[in-house]
């Protein structure tokens, strides 16, 4: 590896790991980020009640299931960070491998000139290809995004002129893949935009350094100085290209896992309230969802609990109410037939007298 590369600055950040939503339980490994406001395709980016009480009485039914989805959820969680593609060792050490020394940037800042002379006109190809093109064109929602866009690009390719690979160049590549990934531009239409533009420059130079009569129609071009500042163009470009796809990828795969985390984390509050209900189902009202949910389902976790806990004390004042009314229906019953039997002994009572005075009347 070369040890005449320049020194490139950090770029402060990290793009954040959303391992998971999750929005809040999952959240303990993942942190909300404001999405980025693109100025177009290929260009720069900008940033744009008191709980119920509960009982804490788990259910033996959802320990399997909700074992399952947290291991789901944590394995999700657990995933390592994604190191930030736009730093300065990784940027450094892409510079060593293609050969870029300060030679090569001092070959691709002799092309300055006429890269800013001629970048405009290559923009103006590409975006011309991009209105016709359906798929590229639907990216824009008016002519003054695209022309936003376009500026953008135009400061962009000249800070890669100037072969500066410092901290601001960093940051705005990291911006840039952030956007694509932000509005879903596919690598094809970037890397396709690079060509067309690539394309003009490379043959702007050529026939500036070897003009229509012949290859030593000027004495003082020398070939292999042109091909040295070509290739340090390509190289500057391809660098780009890659530290702007590799960061759009680490932004896809962080979108992954954010998605990933969330469904996890659905199916883990599932479970929970599903075996609960379930519980319910089978007339078990002591069953009550717990565990360690995540924040945003506290509150629902604590009303259900409380809800519960209320049909269950109701159905037993019912119970016991019943109870009640059980014993008095006895207890009248009881008094009725005690009153029949005195009815009874009463009338016996009655026909032995009026036989004892029929005896005694039928003797006189």
């Amino acid at each position: 590896m070369n040890e005449n590369a320049e020194p490139v600055g950090r770029a402060p950040g990290s793009p954040v790991n959303r391992s998971s939503e999750t929005e809040r339980g999952a959240e303990t490994c993942c942190a909300a980020r404001k999405p980025l406001l693109p100025d177009g395709p290929m260009g720069s980016a900008r940033t744009a009640g008191t709980p119920s009480p509960r009982r804490d009485t788990a259910c033996p039914s959802r320990s399997a299931s909700v074992a399952t989805a947290a291991l789901r959820s944590s394995t999700v969680c657990e995933r390592p960070a994604m190191t930030t593609t736009a730093n300065d060792a990784s940027i450094r050490e892409r510079l060593d491998f293609i050969q870029m020394d300060s030679e090569g940037r001092a070959a691709l800042r002799s092309l300055k000139a006429l890269v800013d002379r001629e970048l405009p006109l290559g923009l103006d190809k590409l975006y011309a290809q991009i209105r016709r093109t359906p798929e590229t064109a639907r990216l824009f929602a008016s002519e003054a995004q695209m022309t936003g866009a376009k500026g953008a690009q135009l400061r962009h390719w000249v800070n890669i002129a100037n072969g500066d690979f410092n901290a601001d160049y960093a940051r705005n590549v990291q911006a840039i893949g952030k956007a694509h990934a932000a509005i879903g531009l596919e690598p094809r239409w970037y890397i396709g935009g690079y060509a067309v533009v690539l394309d003009h420059v490379v043959r702007a130079a050529v026939e500036e350094m070897f003009p229509k009569g012949g290859l030593f129609a000027r004495k003082t071009v020398d070939a292999g100085e042109c091909g040295k500042a070509l290739g340090s163009l390509v190289k500057a470009v391809l660098l780009d290209m890659d530290l702007a796809i590799s960061v759009y990828m680490e932004e896809a795969e962080t979108a992954k896992q954010a998605v990933a985390a969330i469904a996890g984390e659905r199916q883990f509050v599932a479970d929970s309230f599903g075996a609960a209900m379930a519980a319910m189902a089978g007339k078990d009202l002591t069953c009550r969802v717990s565990g360690d949910l995540p924040e945003a389902y506290h509150a629902l976790r604590d009303d259900f609990n409380a809800a519960v806990g209320t049909l269950g004390g109701a159905l037993h004042e019912v119970g016991e109410v019943s109870f009640s009314i059980d014993a008095v229906a006895r207890e009248i019953a009881g008094a009725a037939e005690d009153l029949s039997r005195r009815t009874e002994q009463q009338a016996a009572a009655v026909s032995s007298t009026e036989a004892a005075c029929c005896s005694v009347r039928n003797a006189t």
